[in-house]
């Protein structure tokens, strides 16, 4: 192994791009720069994405007074996911993140479009 293998990399995030955001504010990555940032992509509908948000949670109430940032991008498997009213029941009612920045992204912008079922 070389020497500069082991040294730190920057690497530059992408702006998160999203139609709509739910519990605050959108995350500007470019205004982070030199935090810790968890992009964790999730989709309600499936039951591996629900099992991650306990960790998801724990750690953004963890670590969030030490700069680390959470975002959730959600990134629907079947078209009724891009719904935003359908997002905002899941959110209000199981997922229960009071805290955690959470957004649908934009196909125009790159976000990937669901799958039609």
């Amino acid at each position: 192994m070389a020497v500069n293998e082991l040294l730190p990399r920057t690497n530059r995030a992408h702006e998160l791009y999203g139609d709509f955001w739910f519990n605050g504010d959108p995350v500007i990555v470019s205004a982070l720069q030199g935090s810790v940032i968890l992009v964790f992509f999730w989709d309600y509908a499936m039951a591996g994405s629900l099992r991650s948000l306990p960790y998801v949670q724990e750690w953004h109430r963890k670590y969030s007074s030490y700069g680390f940032v959470t975002a959730g991008v959600h990134t629907p498997r079947f078209a009724f996911g891009r719904k935003p009213d359908e997002v905002e029941r899941a959110r209000g009612g199981f997922l229960r993140q009071p805290d955690v920045p959470l957004f649908v992204p934009d196909p125009a912008r790159g976000g990937k479009p669901p799958l039609e079922i």
